[in-house]
């Protein structure tokens, strides 16, 4: 693998809803990504941003700040807020919105807010690959019903609407957990392409290439083998149905099987 590369993550969330439901979770969930590709060695440099027209609550975050201090000390507890620093928060305006709107009702273009997601980061994404979360559903190909993920060369976008059981009209206790395990799966293929991996026939890897349901992301838990990644083959994350905010740690062969329904 070559020198670290740089990546921005950045939380766009359009609705209220989406931000006092799921922030805390997805800010974990981009956490994790970075521990991920830095585990054992750096592979990647990672800043998060966020933009929303609405404004988190440093409240709505203190769970997720005694987890994230239990676990690893104040230090990444402070960096784990930087989202609410002045500089990493962008407030995405009525106009923005309208200029990424989809093909189709209620959804939007990936490929157009990745443009304008450079615009609104400004000189902070020169040179770097860009990694969106949104909570709005993306623009699927006709032949598809939805897509998780879609992007280009150095961008990728990653919907959290169709992971939401919710979306399916389906019943889950864990429910945050599982959005947060099929978000982080995704999020964690397309970091491994941008540091240099490749698609695989592994359907339990991070790098699966036949993505066709979003319970697939279910069982893909790990870095397979056929990536030949010192470090980081057989990694993942455990599932933690307790505690759906928590940074979780870079564990061997997580067990996924069953925990997820």
């Amino acid at each position: 693998m070559s020198s670290p590369v740089g990546v921005i993550q950045l939380l766009i969330l359009f609705e209220e809803a989406s931000v006092r439901e799921l922030g805390p979770t997805l800010w974990a969930a981009l956490l994790e990504v970075e521990r991920f590709y830095n585990h054992g060695e750096p592979r990647a440099t990672f800043e998060r941003h966020f933009s929303s027209r609405y404004q988190l609550n440093l409240s709505a975050f203190a769970s997720t700040k005694q987890v994230i201090g239990r676990i690893l000390g104040s230090d990444t507890t402070d960096h784990a807020l930087t989202l609410l620093s002045r500089e990493r928060r962008h407030e995405y305006s009525a106009e923005g919105e309208q200029r990424v709107k989809g093909r189709y009702t209620g959804t939007i273009d990936q490929h157009k807010l990745a443009s304008v997601a450079r615009e609104l980061l400004a000189d902070a994404a020169k040179g770097k690959s860009l990694l969106i979360v949104t909570d709005r559903e993306i623009t699927p190909p006709p032949n598809y019903r939805y897509l998780v993920g879609d992007g280009g060369d150095d961008y990728a976008v990653v919907s959290t609407a169709p992971t939401d059981p919710t979306f399916w009209r389906q019943q889950d206790s864990a429910r945050l957990v599982t959005i947060k395990h099929r978000v982080r799966t995704a999020c964690l293929g397309f970091v491994g392409e941008f540091v240099g991996l490749d698609q695989c026939d592994n359907p339990f890897c991070f790098l699966y290439s036949d993505v066709d349901s979003v319970t697939t992301l279910d069982t893909m838990g790990e870095l397979g083998p056929e990536h030949e990644i010192d470090g980081l083959t057989g990694c993942g994350f455990q599932l933690d149905l307790s505690q759906a905010e928590a940074v979780q740690r870079v564990v061997s062969h997580p067990k996924l099987e069953g925990q997820l329904e």
